[in-house]
């Protein structure tokens, strides 16, 4: 019997829906992940970075479940969202038709001043300088006198033209934010009320993308956490199901797999580790693995009897004698009528 193939971690399973969720309630820019005002190079680039992410392809030898579907419909979202937003003309009629306006950035180029003009050589003037010399005299040396600006006041410097100042990062900033907490609210109030309606896995998917429009926010990842947990519940009752339906036609493979993923969504009883303790040691002779989900089981459930004893005849199998005695004298203690854990001391004590 093989190993079931991978399934997708918990981190996947959020994005994915809430890739599903932007796709579902949001824009094609949305889908993308950018903004209305996004250049056509920043288009190409969101959607090749999702491509080699995200593409159907890389997840062919996964265990997708009820997400391969939704992968397959976000990533033909996101392909359709990059093949109208790189057209100019296209992205112009689904602007119009979305009612979505883009605030067009006029960039002022700086004013440079022109150079003052160079100052103006001093002017000789003749006339009298002082003390018996007049300009055009002729100094002892053979050199003409002329009067300078020399010891005068300098004429004023003109002032230069003040460059406008182009908008300040600050404030792109304190835009981009506020765009931010107005997205984060929007997805707060849709999840909240798919929340409160019992829809805890499209809650799961709005509140994921109001924490991470606003991660600072202690009531929506308070929120979400509760939305987190409900849907992991509902996903790991859907699961259990699924698995003993499989059980019961004997499609065993299929059965285990879906206990696994039953198991993985942590569930309060110890049902799902259970029965694919039992199908791990009777399909793949894997004990290693049916000790460890006996072991959960027995954590979820210390008082159930079943659980304990099929714990305590793994150990017995293994030689494990004393772990097996421990197990079946705790049985005995739940239930003193048991005698499944009466004949499994006296076996051991022999």
């Amino acid at each position: 019997m093989g190993v079931p193939r991978r399934p997708l971690t918990e981190d996947e399973a959020r994005q994915i829906d809430a890739t599903t969720a932007a796709r579902e309630r949001g824009t094609l820019y949305e889908v993308l992940g950018l903004q209305p005002s996004a250049t056509t190079a920043e288009v190409e680039d969101a959607y090749h970075d999702l491509a080699r992410q995200w593409h159907p392809d890389r997840f062919y030898s996964r265990e997708t479940g009820e997400r391969g579907p939704l992968l397959e419909e976000n990533f033909g979202a996101a392909t359709r969202a990059y093949r109208i937003l790189r057209d100019e003309v296209k992205r112009k009629s689904y602007n119009r038709e979305a009612g979505i306006t883009v605030k067009s950035v006029v960039r002022t180029p700086a004013v440079v001043p022109p150079p003052p003009p160079p100052a103006p050589a001093p002017r000789a003037r003749l006339s009298s300088i002082g003390n018996g010399v007049n300009a055009g005299d002729t100094s002892p040396g053979g050199t003409r006198v002329y009067e300078t600006a020399i010891g005068r006041a300098p004429p004023p410097t003109p002032t230069p033209t003040p460059t406008p100042k182009p908008p300040r990062a600050v404030d792109k900033i304190r835009q981009h934010l506020g765009e931010q907490l107005t997205r984060a609210r929007a997805y707060h109030d849709a999840g909240k009320a798919d929340f409160d309606a019992g829809r805890f896995a499209k809650a799961e998917s709005a509140l994921y993308l109001a924490m991470k429009f606003d991660p600072h926010n202690p009531s929506y990842t308070q929120l979400y956490e509760q939305a987190a947990t409900q849907a992991r519940a509902g996903r790991g009752k859907g699961f259990l199901t699924q698995a003993e339906q499989e059980e019961s036609y004997g499609r065993l493979k299929e059965a285990m797999g879906l206990y696994l993923k039953a198991a993985e969504c942590d569930p309060p009883d110890g049902v799902a580790f259970f029965r694919l303790a039992h199908l791990q040691r009777s399909q793949d002779q894997d004990t290693r693995g049916a000790v460890a989900n006996l072991r959960k089981a027995v954590s979820k459930e210390p008082r159930n009897v079943a659980y304990r004893l099929a714990l305590g005849e793994l150990y017995e199998t293994l030689k494990l004698h004393a772990n097996a005695v421990r197990e079946a004298q705790v049985a005995l203690e739940v239930d003193p009528k048991s005698e499944a854990a009466k004949a499994l001391i006296k076996r051991l004590k022999k």
